[in-house]
């Protein structure tokens, strides 16, 4: 449907969540329902923001979710007892309040109604007023030019009906045209330059789309039949070829077409260009995706359960050539176009009507996603760390694929990750870490392979390229690496979590880019993930290690020579998979958070100062895989954030840090396919911290720009400036320093590099 209010998005599984953290990144979804059908977006608290309504078929619901400056936060959850169909959002009685419209299914033992709930204020929603007439599509505008909005609805397998307003939110119904074919895509437009609104919509089951004429008066005087293709499912209208004329676009589903139709100008349509060589196209919508004043065309496609939304540029003359594809969800029924972000450019939402998403894709003014960058990586990208290897002052990107067994190396330039160089690694690599091996000041990297049981070490070359230095024997199995300096020598040393051997080795690092013999300890059943911080405050770094197995973090104290104790369990979620470290009180003490593979959940670790953690979960209540967390200042308010991968939906979860080791609730938001691994860091060099995703079934990386407030880039004291305190607290730190708040190059150490950025932003505290 297209409606005349924007319209917006939500992953949606019940129990319905808050959340405060919306706005900060691309591609928000929402927490709610199942099986959303169909979404609006308008301003219901009259607050200048657009808010959210999202209509869901599956047990019967609205979701409103008012919006704000930073995002949006459920308000009410509306209970519409029947299986909700579509909806929309209107000002139906004149108050200036914007009301919604909602059809529902009464399936077969009820019936089928239209119900009307009236704005009290504030976005809140009183008992509906029931209309007893169905309908799959509704779009409300002023078919009569009296003024007021009437509603026109799709009912049934055949109809199209015109409901008159009489100003006070009355409808009556006065037009009633049996047109066939299971009208979908319904659209409202003045297609024949007179000023009145005319109606289009697919016909699914007589492959046709037809245009019907409003006679002025808000009846049909004409009705004109096209050629629809083979199961049309959508209609879209915009002024492809630059004429003033509204030219149109319809899917052929079955056929894998989709045939733009040319405006004539009176509303007569002949067949203009076919795009062809796609894979189910179902819905489709038309937005200026590169900011050129062209519409260019987006259409979702689901073939054999593989779906994607693909975007085609428009030369300004109606001939569309293919860019670029997101992964979505399964089951695409409505692609919608508003402004949702207040930028003024059309942003994008789309339904998934099987895997319960609906998911907002914003554009920025520049043109399309300026919040995000895919970055194609071949071979299946599993694992990502961020780094200034060319220490040109911006963090670089490394990811290693576990399919091809490379590692590529992401070089920034102006905040735009590009691959400059690919390595042969391992079989079957797993993760990837940075830090200064060899003792210069160039970070370097290790890749753990699980395939050939060995670690493969790159060596900086000094121009942030990398060479293969050597390969380190593993245990069997290995997951993930630390790099720090265990043992006080000064030399970076490293530590490798064995799954199968249920053990950590460490390699004493000779400070010039090699490791000597491993020492073996062993840490508890199915040791997956490994951090290095001094945990227990006596200023030697320990190892904490999450145990898929046992269902366990294991603490292995620091002996203070780089020898460790017997593991100290602490029992967590179900099948631990990663683990970050970081400090989430502000006490000075280094905490832990477990993402649980097959619990469907976290597991935050708040440390004492000595070593012994409270255990507490962080509910994240929808399907998926929790991957890989990590642990940063998000939002800028001094308080550390959480952020995770989900496999699954793939997505990214937020939960915004209270300061004493809880968080909000989770919100989602669009990432990549087969989202895995992931890292933070402040890409673009805005003072605020991105996230880079790995794409493992999608082979990509991507930036997820942060959208919120800015950091005060080099206050690591917190005081609102930077200065000398700040420079002191740099030099105390100096070396090796996993999670720490002194590290502001997230490279696992403080160094120049670090230091550098304390003086880039002398006195200067970014907004």
């Amino acid at each position: 449907m297209r409606l005349t209010a924007p319209i917006l998005a939500a992953t949606l599984a019940l129990p319905a969540l808050a959340s405060d953290d919306g706005g900060l990144f691309d591609s928000p979804e929402f927490l709610a329902g199942i099986e959303p059908i169909a979404v609006a977006l308008g301003d219901l608290n009259d607050d200048g923001f657009d808010d959210v309504a999202a209509a869901h078929f599956g047990g019967g619901g609205v979701l409103v979710a008012l919006s704000s400056d930073d995002g949006w936060a459920q308000s009410q959850w509306i209970d519409t007892i029947d299986n909700a169909r579509a909806i929309a959002i209107t000002d139906l009685d004149g108050d200036k309040d914007r009301d919604l419209i909602v059809s529902t299914d009464g399936g077969f033992f009820g019936s089928d109604r239209i119900l009307l709930y009236f704005n009290l204020g504030g976005g809140t929603f009183g008992a509906p007023v029931v209309i007893t007439d169905g309908a799959a599509d509704i779009v409300p505008a002023d078919m009569d030019g009296d003024g007021d909005t009437d509603v026109v609805i799709a009912s049934g397998s055949s109809v199209i009906a015109i409901l008159r307003n009489d100003g006070t939110g009355t409808l009556t119904e006065y037009v009633s045209e049996a047109i066939g074919g299971s009208p979908a895509g319904l659209t409202v437009a003045d297609l024949d330059g007179d000023d009145d609104l005319d109606i289009v919509c697919a016909r699914r089951t007589s492959d046709s789309w037809t245009v019907l004429f409003n006679a002025g008066d808000g009846t049909i005087e004409a009705e004109v039949l096209y050629d629809g293709g083979n199961q049309p499912e959508d209609v879209d209208l915009a002024d492809i070829d630059g004429d003033g004329d509204l030219d149109a676009a319809v899917p052929a589903t079955v056929d894998d077409v989709v045939q733009l139709w040319i405006n004539d100008g009176a509303g007569g349509f002949t067949r203009g260009s076919t795009i062809r060589a796609i894979d189910g196209p179902r819905v489709l919508a038309f937005t200026d995706i590169n900011a050129d004043g062209h519409p260019d065309l987006a259409i979702a496609l689901d073939a054999l359960g593989v779906a994607t939304l693909q975007f085609f540029e428009n030369d300004g003359n109606g001939v569309f050539t293919p860019t670029f594809a997101r992964s979505i969800g399964r089951t695409p029924l409505h692609l919608v176009r508003g402004n949702a972000d207040g930028t003024g450019a059309d942003d994008l939402a789309l339904t998934c009507f099987d895997t319960d998403e609906v998911t907002l894709f914003l554009i920025g003014p520049e043109g399309v996603f300026a919040d995000r960058q895919i970055t194609p990586v071949a071979g299946g990208p599993f694992a990502v760390a961020m780094a200034d290897v060319d220490q040109d002052g911006d963090l670089d990107g490394l990811a290693c694929t576990n399919v091809d067994g490379t590692l590529t190396v992401l070089t920034n330039t102006a905040g735009t990750l590009t691959r400059t160089q690919s390595l042969a690694a391992g079989t079957f690599p797993r993760s990837v870490n940075v830090g200064h091996i060899d003792g210069d000041a160039y970070p370097d990297a290790v890749v753990v392979n699980g395939g050939s049981d060995d670690v493969s070490v790159y060596l900086n070359q000094g121009d942030g390229t990398f060479a293969l230095h050597t390969t380190v024997g593993a245990g069997n199995a290995p997951q993930w690496s630390a790099l720090a300096d265990l043992d006080g020598d000064g030399a970076t040393d490293l530590a490798v979590a064995n799954v199968a051997d249920d053990d950590v080795s460490v390699y004493p690092g000779d400070g010039a880019g090699g490791f000597g013999p491993r020492l073996d300890y062993p840490a508890g059943n199915g040791a997956r993930s490994i951090v290095a911080g001094d945990l227990d405050g006596d200023g030697d770094l320990d190892l904490a290690v999450a145990n898929g197995t046992a269902d366990t973090v294991a603490i292995l104290l620091n002996a203070g020579n780089g020898t460790f104790g017997s593991p100290i369990a602490f029992s967590v979620g179900e099948s631990p998979f990663a683990l970050a470290i970081g400090d989430l009180e502000d006490d000075g003490d280094l905490d832990l958070v477990t993402a649980n593979e097959q619990g469907f959940s976290a597991t935050v670790l708040v440390n004492d100062g000595a070593g012994v953690f409270a255990v507490s979960p962080f509910a994240l209540p929808f399907g998926g895989f929790p991957a890989v967390p990590v642990i940063a200042d998000l939002d800028a308010d001094g308080v550390r954030d959480l952020a995770f991968t989900v496999y699954g939906p793939h997505a990214v979860v937020v939960g915004l840090g209270h300061g004493d080791g809880t968080f909000g609730a989770p919100f989602l938001y669009d990432a990549v396919g087969g989202s895995v691994g992931l890292a933070a860091g402040d890409v673009d060099g805005d003072g605020r911290i991105d996230l880079l995703a790995a794409g493992w079934d999608r082979d990509e990386v991507v930036v997820l720009r942060n959208r919120g407030p800015a950091l005060c880039v080099g206050d690591v004291d917190g005081s609102g400036d930077v200065g000398f305190t700040d420079l002191l607290a740099i030099v105390a730190a100096w070396g090796p320093c996993g999670g720490c708040v002194e590290d502001l190059d997230g490279s696992g150490d403080v160094g120049f590099a670090d230091l550098l950025v304390v003086l880039a932003a002398w006195g200067v505290c970014g907004g």
